[in-house]
């Protein structure tokens, strides 16, 4: 799932991106990150607008205006939270900000550190 930001629509300052420009997206985001491809994609999106996505910046670019936007990357699968309407409790997440789930110590004390050296 691919989005960006916009100014506050409905309580959300995110909005995700058409399936097709989503696929387009990942498509890209999967060769850039192999080396394979360019380190950005443009698009013309539902809105009529062009822009220029930056996958090392995480960032769009509307090419008329030059206005930025943060984007973001969620990957729903084995090992990742579920989105809407995925709870076994039956509640709802409610956009990017659902995911921050804060760990417990216990969990955290058992993860390998990484050295940044």
């Amino acid at each position: 799932e691919w989005g960006h930001g916009q100014d506050v629509v409905g309580g959300s300052a995110f909005s995700q991106y058409t399936a097709e420009i989503a696929a387009l997206l990942e498509d890209s985001y999967q060769r850039f990150k192999t080396g394979g491809g360019l380190k950005g994609v443009m698009f013309t999106g539902s809105n009529g607008a062009d822009y220029l996505v930056d996958f090392a910046k995480m960032q769009q670019v509307r090419l008329a205006t030059r206005n930025v936007r943060p984007v973001y990357r969620h990957s729903v699968g084995p090992g990742f939270r579920e989105g809407l309407g995925d709870r076994a409790d039956g509640g709802a997440a409610q956009g990017p900000a659902a995911l921050l789930v804060p760990a417990s110590p216990a969990s955290i004390a058992s993860r390998p550190s990484v050295d940044s050296q």
